[in-house]
């Protein structure tokens, strides 16, 4: 079941993914799927019969603030750039 990365809002909130669709939607592999989540770039996943599922809505909500984080750190930025070009 190959799916991207913007098919994901259109899932149930419950719907559980595992490592390799969510390596398929973001078209990267396992091996990187699990950096992300070591590093907190992708939450933690559940663990069932030693395979690693995440819900589609726990995903979706940890990118939404991931980009609520950075559109922060971004304005942040942008107005330190502005007082310091202001003589």
């Amino acid at each position: 079941m190959k799916q991207t990365v913007n098919e994901l809002a259109s899932l149930p909130e419950k719907a559980l993914l595992d490592e390799a669709i969510i390596a398929s939607m973001f078209k990267v592999s396992a091996r990187t799927v699990k950096r992300w989540v070591a590093i907190g770039e992708l939450p933690q996943p559940a663990r069932m019969g030693g395979r690693k599922f995440w819900f589609a809505g726990r995903i979706l909500a940890h990118i939404e603030q991931r980009v609520a984080e950075s559109e922060r750190t971004g304005a942040q930025h942008n107005n330190a750039a502005k007082r310091a070009e202001t003589p």
